[in-house]
């Protein structure tokens, strides 16, 4: 009921949005109506008759074309003056830089192009694809600086999202109610992440993000607002790589029940066995493993024991172990920029540990 009310939040902003760009045009055409008025040859007589009937037109909804030549719908509805198209996007340009305003495509994996009519493309814009529910993934080119207010909200199928390291701050509403993403990656270019409410109606980046059950949080990342993660029910661990942000109200409310807070010893603002009111453990980051599984998956203590019992015991084995340890960055870093690469780790992980743990 919660996740409803806040899309049907964000969907009145977007009307009010739309709507207050629609009355502007209206005006300007009323504008150009007077000016093109009073230079006309025409006798008094005819051109009383135009004025009386370009007023009724005006505020009765009815259709003409007697000043500027274009179909005109009132009502305090939008002139017909389409946005100019890219394929399946639409946009604006302003000092020669594009905008992405929306989406007209069947769905499916989306590439945002970087560039169009060779300008290139800085800002995705508030609600581009909100309720585009047949979207699966989208590639945000390096060139994006900015993602508007609730840009993919409510798009239900969308199962994964890379985020470009162009991007310093993920805005109130982005992805709310993807109820589908499974996978995202927070690029260290992130300092915030955007939440609040309107009239006590949610707005977290990530609420009601029912498939995450995972999230890494990166070191870059020193604030995040009310409710970013609330009502993500499935959410089991949250892996903090630097010192702790300043939190909001309910960042992580009503995520699963065993939901826990990990982060690096050492770390700052951090407290144990509990923080902001979430369990909370201590984990180390230079272990693929333990970001693919969890800190607390029982496949993980069989790994270990593997390494300690048995690779540990021989000299072949410990320079495998030298080797995974040297590489734990680079490993990362791969299993961060590509979720299905992740899942398949983890289900390899998975059949091995039972297999090593025989021996």
């Amino acid at each position: 009921m919660q996740l409803s009310k806040s899309l049907f939040i964000l969907s009145l902003i977007s009307l009010f949005m739309s709507s207050s760009s629609s009355l502007a045009q209206t005006t300007t055409i009323a504008e150009s109506t007077t000016t093109s008025i009073l230079p006309a040859t025409t006798t008094l007589a005819q051109t009383t008759t135009i004025a009386e009937s370009t007023t009724t037109s005006i505020f009765t909804g009815t259709t003409t074309s007697i000043f500027t030549g274009t179909t005109t719908s009132m009502g305090w509805s939008t002139t017909t003056t389409a946005m100019p198209t890219y394929g399946d996007f639409t946009y604006t340009v302003s000092n020669n830089a594009v905008t992405i305003t929306g989406y007209i495509g069947a769905g499916g994996g989306v590439i945002i192009p970087d560039t169009i009519a060779g300008m290139p493309v800085l800002e995705i814009g508030a609600f581009a694809f909100s309720g585009c529910t047949g979207l699966t993934s989208v590639t945000i080119p390096g060139s994006i600086t900015r993602i508007g207010l609730g840009t993919f909200s409510g798009c239900t199928g969308l199962t994964s999202m890379t985020i470009p390291g162009s991007i310093t701050r993920i805005d109130s509403g982005t992805f709310l109610g993807c109820t589908g993403l499974i996978n995202v990656t927070i690029p260290n270019s992130v300092t915030s992440i955007g939440g609040g409410n309107i009239l006590g109606i949610p707005l977290g980046a990530f609420y009601g993000c029912t498939g995450l059950t995972s999230v890494t949080i990166p070191d870059s990342v020193t604030s995040i607002e009310d409710e970013v993660f609330s009502h993500c029910n499935n959410l089991k661990s949250a892996y903090f790589n630097g010192d702790a942000p300043l939190m909001g109200f309910g960042v992580f409310s009503y995520c699963a029940t065993t939901f826990t807070v990990y982060y690096i010893a050492g770390s700052t603002g951090f407290t144990s066995p509990s923080w902001q009111g979430y369990p909370s453990k201590t984990f180390n980051p230079a272990c693929a493993a333990t970001q693919v599984l969890g800190e607390d998956n029982p496949v993980l203590e069989q790994l270990r024991n593997f390494r300690d019992s048995s690779l540990a015991q021989n000299i072949i084995g410990r320079r495998i172990i030298q080797i995974y340890y040297n590489n734990a960055d680079s490993i990362n870093a791969a299993l961060e920029r590509s979720p299905a690469l992740r899942e398949a780790a983890r289900r390899v992980l998975e059949v091995i540990a039972p297999m090593v743990g025989k021996k």
